[in-house]
């Protein structure tokens, strides 16, 4: 016999626990005629290397069979990119499906720093630098108009400046541990960057990534001009990218994970099937279908791994499961 209802999965991720926000869905669910079916707390057999700071449910959701997405979810956990908590709403099928590729922007993504602003920093002009960045970050500027006005900026900076700079770049939290668990489960990795290849080839080849991407600064007589060699990484570049590698890899949709935090990665995170905006800005949160605001890249295992535990209850519980009080 056919269902009557769609299944879906809503994974609810908080730096602590937001118990809340599952009563208030709850009331939600009620008065749009779905139900929460059941909730199991993730990070109960939790693998990362902590669970400190890190608290993440995954709620089972019915919705009446035809009745499309669920928009009214949506609208209720992110009406403004709040950066409270992030989450995941996917239809169950989709969230049991194996991921086979992960692409993900570099800089505030898989590092700390914006690389620019550390260039230029060791180049005297950050205040400068910085500004543009923030606007470009926010999509207030044309990617492309204020990578040129920064690397203007740069010009006459010795060649050293990137073996400074790359000395204190750091990973974010959770960076290895995420790249080497894909690895293991057959996925491959690309890192797209709208910043330079100077400062992330020597990640790219250390972290094990399978393809790399980002942009080339012009070089004459030992110091940097201020230009750009070849096509610009922007955001459209990295879409196109993330399309093309997908397609030579045979890589559905529903299998394909994208992680940016910037205006610029919009386009590619809305090629995925699971588009995360990490820790990211408002503008983007608002905008993008997954969020994280949990700044530890491992916490996207939560998201991306298949559900083979998930309770196949198909009738409403007449009584929510416990909200855990700590992580």
């Amino acid at each position: 016999m056919k269902s009557t209802t769609d299944r879906w999965s809503l994974i609810l991720t908080a730096p602590q626990p937001m118990p809340e926000t599952i009563d208030a869905l709850q009331r939600r669910c009620e008065a749009q005629a779905a139900s929460i079916d059941s909730l199991r707390t993730l990070t109960e057999h939790w693998e990362g290397h902590s669970k400190e700071g890190l608290w993440a449910v995954e709620l089972a959701l019915s919705w009446p069979h035809g009745a499309g997405g669920m928009p009214f979810v949506e609208e209720m956990l992110n009406p403004s990119g709040s950066s409270k908590f992030g989450f995941s709403l996917l239809p169950c099928q989709h969230r049991r499906t194996p991921k086979r590729l992960l692409a993900m922007d570099m800089d505030a993504t898989l590092i700390e720093q914006e690389g620019i602003d550390e260039l230029a920093r060791e180049a005297g002009v950050y205040e400068k630098v910085s500004q543009i960045t923030d606007r470009a970050m926010r999509g207030e500027m044309d990617f492309d108009e204020s990578l040129r006005r920064r690397c203007r900026c740069l010009a006459g900076a010795p060649l050293s400046i990137f073996d400074r700079v790359r000395r204190r770049l750091t990973l974010t939290p959770g960076a290895e541990p995420l790249l080497r668990t894909v690895r293991q489960r057959g996925c491959r990795t690309a890192l797209l960057s709208g910043g330079f290849v100077e400062l992330g080839a020597p990640l790219a080849h250390r972290l094990g990534f399978d393809h790399f991407h980002a942009n080339r600064l012009e070089v004459r007589q030992g110091r940097l001009t201020g230009r750009l060699r070849g096509r610009i990484v922007n955001a459209e570049r990295k879409a196109s990218i993330v399309r093309r590698l997908a397609r030579r890899l045979g890589v559905s949709r529903q299998e394909l994970v994208v992680l940016g935090d910037g205006a610029n990665d919009l386009p590619m995170l809305a090629e995925a099937g699971l588009g995360i905006a990490f820790d990211a800005k408002p503008a983007v949160r608002q905008q993008a279908r997954h969020s994280l605001s949990v700044r530890r890249l491992d916490a996207v295992l939560l998201l991306m791994e298949p559900d083979r535990q998930f309770p196949g209850s198909s009738s409403r519980s007449s009584k929510m499961p416990q909200i855990p009080s700590r992580p």
